[in-house]
């Protein structure tokens, strides 16, 4: 224990591209928008409240809030902030208001924040976006009896869900056993024991707890798994406050992608200038009406001109048929609030043709067999013989009863579905004549 309060452990998270990584330990995480990067046996997380994953580096914008954590049996040394330049980025995070409140030093692009207080938690504000490279925090063991570490869940909440999903829980305290709750109150080890995965299908919080020996028990860790209404009845409707997550957002059929933006304000789509945002829908059906509900400050006319969309105040409709849409913030930052994508299921299948063959005749046999594969996409298979008979459904071999008058035999057929049918097929058995040979006798 002495060792670990006198040596400094130095993490250092190098953040671009949505990505988390270590120079020291290996299995780390991705650091995504809103979620908790947990460094393996780093005993550190950290996460945002927004920011942008899509570019390098990691923008973070003002009124962001960065909160780095430290396990509980651990204190916070310092935080070093390297942005991406010098210059606005340096002087904005310099600026920014933070928990405690420390005077920062600053050495070309480098911010760092020195404490004394041996604090547990440390948050960073920016009031004007500031753009960052890495992110490097050092600490130590507080002397206390180690404990437990937090749990993590996997997957991590972010995006809302429309299916059931399981959950995991893990810890990274070797024979930690973890504790559970999904009614809102916090777990003990008297909770419900963690012995594998949690199927949800409603919005739900599950809280965990670790507990081992030697070793105090660990902070409770809570997670929000929110479930939104799937699409039904032709309409997908992404409402900003509830649908929600990193890009893409999925609500089958309908898949929505933004090339550049922030799906998960929480209040609003923020969809960049000059990205470009997709709508598409799964095969077998048909986009034909989008409705955006805009934002006074950020219309849907920033779009510009784009076929099949008009544009009324704050708001915009595209009609047309497609399966997948694309509009380009060409003119400015476009914002919407509520988004409705109407869907229809394609009426005109293409159904394959059948495939008839007979079965092998021997001489004497009075009747042959037909049989039909129905074509791709069928339902039914419809057959008749001979050119004026009935169409009636094929469900076993056909039965043909021979006679020299009735040769040649031909079967006609057909695969639907629905109201779509392939083109009619149609195959001919004929009846082999009986040839006789007569050898006169020799003399």
């Amino acid at each position: 224990m002495k060792k670990l309060l006198t040596f400094l452990t130095l993490l250092t998270l190098s953040i671009g591209v949505g990505l988390a990584e270590t120079a020291i330990l290996p299995g780390t995480q991705a650091l995504t928008t809103t979620a908790t990067y947990v460094g393996t046996d780093t005993h550190i997380k950290i996460k945002t409240s927004s920011a942008n994953t899509y570019t390098n580096p990691l923008r973070i914008y003002a009124n962001t809030t960065v909160t780095i954590t430290a396990d509980q049996g651990y204190v916070l040394k310092s935080v070093t902030y390297e942005a991406s330049s010098t210059g606005d980025y340096v002087t904005n995070a310099q600026n920014a208001a933070v928990t405690p409140n420390v005077t920062p030093t600053v050495s070309g692009k480098n911010v760092t924040w020195t404490f004394t207080t041996d604090p547990t938690e440390f948050t960073f504000k920016p009031s004007a976006q500031t753009r960052c490279s890495s992110i490097s925090i050092s600490y130590e063991a507080s002397g206390s009896t180690p404990a437990c570490a937090t749990p993590s869940f996997n997957p991590e909440p972010g995006n809302t869900l429309y299916e059931s999903q399981d959950v995991t829980i893990s810890t990274t305290t070797p024979d930690a056993t973890i504790y559970y709750t999904t009614d809102g109150n916090d777990p003990d080890n008297t909770s419900a024991e963690y012995t594998g995965p949690i199927t949800i299908s409603t919005t739900t919080t599950i809280k965990a707890i670790a507990y081992a020996d030697d070793h105090d028990p660990s902070d409770v860790a809570s997670a929000t798994y929110i479930f939104g209404e799937p699409a039904s009845n032709g309409l997908a409707t992404f409402d900003a406050t509830i649908d929600k997550g990193t890009s893409p957002l999925i609500k089958s059929p309908i898949t929505f992608a933004c090339s550049n933006g922030v799906l998960n304000n929480g209040t609003e789509y923020r969809l960049y200038k000059n990205s470009t945002t997709t709508f598409s829908v799964e095969d077998g059906y048909t986009i034909t009406k989008i409705e955006f509900v805009g934002t006074e400050s950020n219309p849907v006319s920033g779009f510009g001109t784009t076929s099949g969309l008009t544009t009324d105040g704050n708001d915009g409709t595209w009609i047309g048929e497609a399966q997948s849409v694309e509009f380009t913030a060409s003119e400015a930052q476009v914002r919407a609030t509520l988004i409705n994508i109407y869907f229809e299921e394609n009426s005109s299948i293409t159904v394959g043709a059948p495939s008839i063959s007979f079965d092998e005749w021997t001489s004497g046999d009075i009747t042959v067999n037909a049989s039909i594969t129905p074509g791709n996409n069928a339902t039914a298979t419809l057959y008749k013989i001979g050119e004026d008979g009935i169409y009636a459904t094929y469900t076993d071999p056909i039965e043909i009863e021979l006679t020299e008058e009735a040769s040649p035999i031909t079967v006609y057929a057909k695969s639907t579905n629905g109201d779509n049918e392939s083109k009619e097929v149609s195959a001919t058995f004929t009846l082999p004549t009986l040839t006789v040979s007569i050898n006169p006798p020799s003399y």
